[in-house]
């Protein structure tokens, strides 16, 4: 494919532009930077004028077959599952960046960049794992069955935020005292994620737990740094149809609204964000893991999520 203006630049990342509340882990010679392309600023200005106003979450309760391994559902298992899927798909440790915070004046549309940060040490990759991953186990105590604890957890998380997370993907892990049943709320942005591409990568995350605790050969040694080669980018690289931008003009007129909304409307609950913007997905389901037996799965054609297509799924 032809490379836009939107794709995915090498670094150095211009040193203007900042994330906030946050130190890059990389100098600037080691992150890429693309410019947002379409709706994609104007989900990024929601999020950062009232922060969660347009995320999108899922969920999934798990159980083991077995009482004999717990290995099967814990924190450490979880972790190096969500560590092989930033591999597999680079987009979720990717972050939001401004260029105009350092001048004191509020960001417009022009000044957002998704940055990526291309790290090779092992304790770098640890500590993005740890601002991704949340234990919320002990919400189980008080919710007293893992559907209210999920429920409980989701509309915490569906309330927002106080100030703009430095993330775009987060898991909320929570497990039962006896270990044998869990449960996953999957927290992603909407600049980088839609619904159905959300619920992918958890689906992708269920699969690699299964691939480590089954000791699968295909979880082999993480070679850090190529997986840059899996950065997805902007939805105009792989339309059918060649964007254009008099096609988008009413969409962002709309959407300018809604960053104007976005900056007085005091975000409460879940209930209130799915009425506001349509696109705060409550999505829960059950998923037993058959840990005992490991099948691989024939690889799949990929495609593209349909309205805001930055992480590639796969047919099922």
């Amino acid at each position: 494919m032809s490379p836009t203006p939107w794709s995915w630049q090498k670094p150095p990342l211009p040193e203007s532009y900042s994330v906030p509340r946050y130190t890059y882990s990389v100098p600037p010679s080691k992150i890429w930077n693309r410019s947002l392309w379409g709706m994609e600023p104007y989900y990024a200005l929601c999020s950062y004028y009232q922060p969660g106003f347009t995320d999108v979450l899922c969920s999934c309760q798990l159980s083991a077959q077995s009482a004999s391994n717990d290995k099967v559902l814990s924190l450490n298992t979880l972790r190096a599952a969500i560590c092989l899927l930033r591999h597999q798909r680079p987009n979720i440790a990717s972050r939001l960046a401004f260029s105009a915070l350092a001048s004191g004046q509020p960001p417009c549309e022009k000044d957002v960049h998704l940055v990526y940060e291309t790290v090779t040490a092992e304790e770098e990759i640890e500590r993005w794992v740890s601002e991704v991953v949340r234990d919320r186990s002990a919400v189980f105590d008080d919710a007293g069955s893992m559907q209210s604890a999920v429920d409980h957890v989701m509309r915490e998380v569906g309330s927002g935020f106080s100030s703009l997370p430095t993330t775009l993907f987060n898991v909320y892990y929570i497990v039962a005292p006896d270990r044998r049943e869990a449960a996953l709320v999957v927290r992603g942005s909407h600049v980088v994620f839609d619904a159905f591409g959300l619920t992918t990568c958890l689906n992708q995350l269920i699969a690699n737990m299964a691939l480590i605790v089954g000791n699968s050969r295909d979880v082999e040694e993480l070679v850090w740094g190529e997986e840059v080669g899996r950065l997805v980018g902007p939805g105009i690289e792989y339309a059918t149809i060649p964007w254009s931008p008099e096609q988008a003009e009413e969409d962002k007129a709309m959407l300018r609204r809604a960053v104007e909304v976005a900056k007085g409307v005091k975000v409460g609950t879940l209930l209130d964000l799915t009425i506001l913007t349509n696109i705060h997905i409550a999505y829960s389901r059950q998923v037993a893991l058959p840990f005992n037996t490991h099948r691989q799965r024939q690889p799949q054609r990929p495609f593209l999520c349909a309205h805001c297509p930055q992480i590639p799924c796969v047919a099922s």
